[in-house]
C-alpha cells in the first residue's frame, strides 16, 4: 500500500449525515451535492430510503432504486453504475441497511461470516475510492445514558459499524429542523460549537476546501491519532488508513505505547505490533 496525499487538484469529499427518520436526510443530502457540484445532471443517488423521487422539483439527478437484499455486494454494484455514468456526486441513501437490513452484514453474520465480514469492509473501502464526491446518509437510534447527578440523557447512535465515522472527512448530526452540528470535520470550514442550517452554501464551502486545503493530510492524520483515547479507537483509525509509511505506523505505535501506559523513549522506533 502506498499512502496518497489529497491534493489541491485530486480531493473528493466524503460525507455523512446521521438523523432520524424526521431529519430529512434525503432533502438536505441533495442540496449539500447541489452545492458541491454545481450540476444536478452530475449528481446520482442510490436511494434505498425511497425518498428521493419526492424531490424531483430540485432538479434533473439520477435515481437509482434498491430493495431487499441490502448486501454490500449489490451497494457495490449501484456504486460502480453511478461512477460509470460519471457523476461528480454519489449519494448513498441510506448505508444503514447495510448493516442492519435484511441481506445486510448482521443478518449474513449467522451464516459464512468471513465473506460477509469481508464484503463489509470492501464496501467501506469502495466509498473511500470511489472518483466523485460521496455523501452518506446514516439513519440513528435513540440511547439512554446517566450523566452526573442521576440525569437521564437521550442521545442520537448511528446505526452502522461502529467507528464509521473514520472512513468521512466530515460528519454532521442532523436535527428535525435542517440543523447540523459537527461530530467530526476534518476540513476546518464549518461552524464549530453551534448548530447551523444546512443548504448549498455547505456543499459549496466543502468544494472550495478541495481545491484549497486538501495538502494538510499529514497533519490532520497525526491530530487524529493523538485524539484516540482507547485502543479501540486507535485500532478502528489504523484500520481505516491507507498507508505503510513508517513515519505514520511509528506515530501509530507510540500512541499505542501512551495509551498502554508505556512511554517509548525518546528517538527509538518499535515496528507496528498490531
Amino acid at each position: 500500500m502506498q499512502q496518497t496525499t489529497t491534493t489541491t487538484e485530486q480531493g473528493k469529499i466524503r460525507l455523512a449525515l446521521y438523523g432520524s427518520s424526521l431529519s430529512a436526510l434525503t432533502y438536505n443530502a441533495l442540496r449539500i451535492a447541489q452545492g458541491l457540484s454545481g450540476d444536478w445532471w452530475k449528481v446520482g443517488i442510490l436511494d434505498v430510503s425511497g425518498q428521493a423521487h419526492k424531490f424531483s422539483h430540485l432538479g434533473m439527478f439520477t435515481t437509482i432504486g434498491m430493495s431487499a437484499p441490502y448486501s454490500a455486494e449489490r451497494y457495490f454494484d449501484a456504486m460502480t453504475l453511478l461512477e460509470l455514468a460519471g457523476m461528480d456526486v454519489i449519494i448513498l441513501n441510506t448505508i444503514t441497511p447495510e448493516y442492519n437490513g435484511a441481506g445486510g452484514l448482521m443478518e449474513r453474520m449467522n451464516g459464512d461470516f468471513q465473506h460477509a465480514l469481508k464484503a463489509h469492509r470492501s464496501f467501506l473501502q469502495d466509498i473511500r475510492n470511489l472518483d466523485a464526491h460521496v455523501i452518506c446518509t446514516v439513519s440513528t437510534k435513540p440511547r439512554l445514558s446517566i450523566r452526573g447527578g442521576g440525569r437521564l440523557n437521550i442521545s442520537q447512535e448511528p446505526v452502522q459499524q461502529p467507528g464509521i465515522e473514520q472512513i468521512f472527512q466530515t460528519v454532521l448530526q442532523v436535527d428535525r429542523s435542517n440543523r447540523a452540528i459537527l461530530v467530526k470535520d476534518e476540513t476546518g470550514t464549518l461552524p464549530r460549537n453551534m448548530p447551523f442550517h444546512l443548504d448549498t452554501e455547505v456543499g459549496a464551502q466543502l468544494h472550495r476546501w478541495c481545491f484549497t486545503g486538501g495538502a494538510q493530510l499529514e497533519d490532520t492524520l497525526q491530530w487524529r491519532i493523538n485524539g484516540c483515547e482507547s485502543l479501540s479507537q486507535l485500532y478502528s483509525l489504523l484500520f481505516t488508513t491507507d498507508t505503510d509509511d513508517p513515519k505514520v505506523m511509528a506515530a501509530f505505535t507510540k500512541r499505542k505505547l501512551q495509551l498502554q501506559g508505556v512511554q517509548q523513549p525518546q528517538g527509538e522506533l518499535v515496528d507496528m505490533p498490531f
